[in-house]
């Protein structure tokens, strides 16, 4: 079952505010005001856009390799995933520097045409105001201890990824004023794809 949650662009800046402003990072002072300076025309020029967050599927077991590449069942639910997002619109590919988190979304790249950009983990906050900004519809391959940091920091509701946690595609709609929080199981999203796809092709 999809959970929806909406939250107003208010509520969204006031709550990256705090969290910059605990930061204390001058930097990032400095492109929050950029952002906050044009919100009161951020409604009528904000185009519906959609940000997908993905934790890296599955890795590989038994390594000591820090830089641990996916599973044979995390590369086939890449593919999945690739499959069920090349028919969505997108802008932008985002991934940290890791074989694991690259790999779960070169297949969609590489269907799309897009370059994978990368990005730092350790300056989640910065990196929401960038997406919010840009506009772009975005797919971001984290890890367990940063989607919902990112998720939360895009407005949504945190959520805390286990170790065993994989397959879930958190979905941030911006829609004007209106950001709208939802979860996707790439299982049953892949199982209503195709439920869909055979109803379109079924004759009446």
């Amino acid at each position: 079952m999809t959970i929806i949650i909406c939250y107003g662009l208010d509520y969204i800046a006031n709550k990256i505010k705090v969290n910059v402003i605990m930061q204390r990072n001058l930097s990032t002072l400095i492109l929050l005001l950029t952002v906050l300076t044009s919100a009161s025309g951020y409604a009528a020029s904000a185009a519906s856009f959609d940000i997908y967050l993905i934790r890296h599927f599955e890795k590989a077991a038994n390594t000591n390799d820090p830089d641990v590449p996916l599973s044979q069942k995390g590369a086939s639910n890449a593919q999945l995933f690739s499959q069920l997002m090349s028919e969505h619109p997108l802008s932008a590919i985002y991934s940290t520097d890791y074989v694991r988190t690259r790999t779960s979304v070169s297949a969609l790249a590489k269907i799309k045409s897009l370059d994978i950009s990368l990005y730092d983990p350790r300056a989640l906050s910065d990196f929401a105001m960038e997406l919010l900004a840009k506009q772009d519809n975005a797919v971001i391959a984290g890890h367990s201890n940063t989607t919902g940091v990112l998720y939360a920091a895009l407005g949504c509701e945190e959520v805390v990824l286990g170790a065993n946690d994989y397959g879930d595609i958190f979905v941030v709609h911006v829609d004007g004023e209106t950001i709208e929080c939802s979860t996707e199981s790439l299982v049953s999203w892949s199982a209503n794809t195709s439920s869909i796809k055979a109803d379109e092709g079924a004759d009446d």
